[in-house]
């Protein structure tokens, strides 16, 4: 399933907060190594398959994004996942439409909002060393335990 648009529609303080609280619990801010080694934006939410009509909803709420179905490697210790998932200028507006309302992954949101106002600056989107350096700083905010911040 993929939305024909790019831009996040306006969220209500309600399903804003509410699509905050799924990613900052089953969500990623990430920032990814693309062709020709370029970096973008990617925010996903994965639930299992049973939590599939919840995905359907942010996907429908917010017009962005999509989703895709993975078979688990092992069914017998583990269900099939769906993950939603949007990148760039859409998953930008989904942070900045959620981030009032994040807990978890706010620091995650505000470095990767920034990313993208940078990608703007022609520049800017041409120097990867900065992009490899916020790639590398928004990894290691994303590990869990004392190295990171657990989110």
């Amino acid at each position: 399933y993929r939305t024909g648009t790019y831009q996040c529609k306006k969220l209500s303080p309600t399903d804003a907060a509410y699509i905050a609280g799924f990613l900052d619990g089953e969500g990623s801010v990430s920032l990814l190594t693309h062709r020709k080694d370029q970096i973008h934006l990617r925010v996903s939410i994965a639930q299992s398959v049973k939590g599939q009509h919840v995905l359907e909803w942010i996907a429908e709420i917010t017009g962005i994004g999509g989703y895709m179905h993975r078979r688990a490697h092992d069914p017998l210790r583990h269900s099939d996942t769906i993950t939603w998932g949007a990148n760039a200028e859409a998953a930008q507006g989904l942070l900045r439409e959620v981030l009032l309302y994040l807990k978890l992954k706010a620091k995650q949101a505000v470095l990767a909002i920034d990313f993208q106002d940078r990608l703007r600056v022609p520049a800017l989107k041409a120097d990867l060393s900065w992009q490899h350096e916020w790639q590398a700083r928004l990894h290691q905010m994303n590990r869990r335990g004392p190295a990171g911040n657990g989110g």
